[in-house]
């Protein structure tokens, strides 16, 4: 982190520049980070990475905008009557600066913790001892809860030690005898190992970077958990190791590379621009972790759709399977009534006609008889009368044969 102070050398015309390009990209940063929290409803309940990460490229985008305009300060110190102080507004303002710039660190750490916590949950991979299911935690398991209550709390008590930390160092409360000495306090750990001084006058420096340290070491090992859970467990797959998922641990590098080897006077301008890389790799590994979480939406919305499809078409074929069985047995029971019926002899065919075929046939040959009686009347009525008396001719002469047989005897 950088800091202003009045016995220390002016800031090169190159420096200045160069804070002032970092301005424009914390601000860049900051707007992407705040587009990400407020677009992904699975950042809404992770406050962190939701409202203090874009707070915090904010804040050093605050602190960058100070360096580049730290000139201004030193100019007020020189024409103090003892060269050396500012004005109560001016300082009033820069403790305001260090207040901020000393939570940047902090809320990284815890943001970047709630990231992986975050995608190891919810495709229920282990993390750290802690065991999920279905995106939950397995409270059936004792150790499961005690391991999730003390991580997430260990995180949060090292983020207030870090906190504590920086206060003490950007308000000098710790003794700083290097820089009563005209010493520039502002180096890496190989300008530190290299001071010959003793190390009472190098605390400010050690104390110094001690905050970014512990968050390069705790994002080292978050890294590697990120690019083993892309390379394994991923539901968007890679084709190869060197995946997007890499991109937290190039920005821990990156950020390590420039508080390892910062030499004073650019120190504060070369570890800030590895900050805002780590902070374009947070940026990175949030889109990835809003694909993976997309791609696995969809995919359980898939799953659930075709459950659905499948107890749709299982009911269908039941009720088919149904219909089809009474069809069957009403073909069946016919079959056997067609066989029984062919069995029987003539004498129990003849005498199994359905009394409605016999009540048809004798109406049939009483109409048939009465039509028949009917016409011999017609036929009677309509002969012609030489007949009738052929008839009566011969019924007479009948008679008299019979009377003339009589008289005879």
């Amino acid at each position: 982190m950088g800091l202003i102070d009045p016995s220390y050398p002016k800031p090169s015309p190159a420096l200045v520049a160069g804070y002032a390009v970092l301005v424009v990209f914390y601000l860049l940063c900051g707007a992407r980070a705040a587009h990400l929290g407020s677009t992904r409803s699975h950042y809404y309940n992770i406050y962190t990475v939701r409202f203090l990460f874009p707070l915090t490229c904010g804040m050093l985008a605050l602190e960058n905008a100070t360096l580049a305009s730290s000139r201004h300060f030193y100019d007020t110190a020189e024409s103090s009557p003892d060269g050396r102080s500012i004005s109560v507004a001016q300082q009033s303002f820069l403790y305001f600066v260090f207040a901020c710039v000393s939570l940047a660190v902090p809320i990284l750490l815890v943001a970047t913790f709630e990231l992986t916590y975050l995608v190891h949950k919810r495709r229920s991979v282990n993390f750290c001892g802690m065991f999920f299911d279905e995106g939950q935690r397995i409270r059936r398991m004792i150790t499961t809860p005690i391991k999730s209550f003390v991580l997430r709390n260990s995180i949060r008590a090292v983020a207030v030690f870090l906190t504590v930390l920086n206060i003490l160092v950007n308000f000098e409360l710790v003794n700083d005898t290097g820089s009563e000495n005209g010493l520039d306090p502002r180096c890496g750990w190989v300008c530190l190992f290299r001071d010959g001084r003793p190390w009472d006058e190098k605390v400010h420096i050690l104390l110094s970077l001690v905050p970014t340290g512990i968050l390069i070491l705790c994002n080292a090992y978050f890294s590697f958990l990120l690019w083993r859970y892309g390379t394994e467990f991923s539901i968007v797959v890679h084709a190869s190791i060197l995946n997007p998922w890499f991109s937290l641990s190039f920005g821990t590098g990156a950020m390590a590379a420039t508080q390892i080897f910062g030499y004073p006077p650019y120190f504060s301008c070369t570890s800030n621009l590895g900050l805002l890389i780590f902070i374009v790799s947070i940026l990175l590994l949030m889109v990835e972790v809003d694909k993976d979480m997309v791609a696995a939406d969809e995919f359980a919305d898939f799953l659930a759709q075709v459950a659905r499809k499948g107890d749709k078409t299982s009911v269908t074929k039941k009720a088919s399977a149904a219909s089809t069985s009474v069809v069957v047995r009403a073909d069946a029971k016919e079959e056997d009534e067609e066989s029984k019926q062919e069995e029987k002899t003539p004498e129990e065919s003849s005498r199994s006609v359905p009394l409605s075929e016999v009540d048809a046939d004798a109406s049939e040959d009483g109409a048939a008889a009465n039509d028949g009686a009917a016409g011999e009347v017609l036929n009677a009525e309509d002969a012609p009368s030489s007949h009738l008396d052929v008839e009566v001719g011969r019924i007479g002469s009948g008679a008299d044969d019979h009377e003339n047989a009589n008289g005879a005897s």
